[in-house]
């Protein structure tokens, strides 16, 4: 599964469009770039001088999915300028008994959660790879916990089972 060619589609939309236009008018680190596709560039092209610009426009983007009620165009530029990382990050983590499909369902959705969660004052510096590094651990813990939940699991009998919140199992 190639991430970036799956999200290049959403750079096309009127929504990603007016949101790159509306950064570009509100934020310094935009004005720059004449277009989206310029911007997508220079964020894709290491550059190790650059880090402040590319940190400045991560930043705002994920400034704009955490205080608008409608954070759809910000979380799809955002997924697709960190592709690579999340390409990275299912590389690492494909789990062999669930199809590459449903593993990056949950990076994707790991990786929403560190947007969401993202402490902007906290941490301004080094965007990218703490959330890349956020979205990986939200993923193993909760794999960890998926997998704690299933060794409890112990079928009786060859019955069917039900696993309770009170951690008794009980047949059907």
């Amino acid at each position: 599964m190639d991430i970036r060619k799956e999200w290049e589609s959403c750079l096309r939309t009127p929504e990603v469009q007016a949101l790159f236009q509306s950064l570009k008018e509100g934020d310094s680190s935009f004005w720059a770039f004449d277009s989206l596709e310029q911007f997508v560039g220079f964020m894709n092209k290491p550059s190790p001088d650059a880090y402040a610009i590319k940190d400045g426009c991560l930043w705002r983007i994920i400034q704009h999915i955490q205080t608008t009620s409608n954070g759809v165009a910000g979380l799809s530029l955002l997924t697709y300028l960190m592709a690579n990382a999340l390409q990275a990050i299912l590389r690492d983590v494909n789990r062999p008994q669930t199809n590459t499909k449903a593993n990056f369902q949950d990076v994707w959705w790991q990786f929403l959660q560190a947007v969401v969660a993202y402490p902007l004052t906290r941490r301004p510096h080094k965007v990218a790879a703490n959330l890349a590094m956020d979205t990986r651990r939200r993923l193993w813990n909760d794999w960890r916990s998926e997998d704690q939940r299933a060794s409890m699991l112990v079928p009786l009998d060859g019955q069917k089972y039900l696993w309770s919140q009170d951690s008794t199992i009980h047949s059907t």
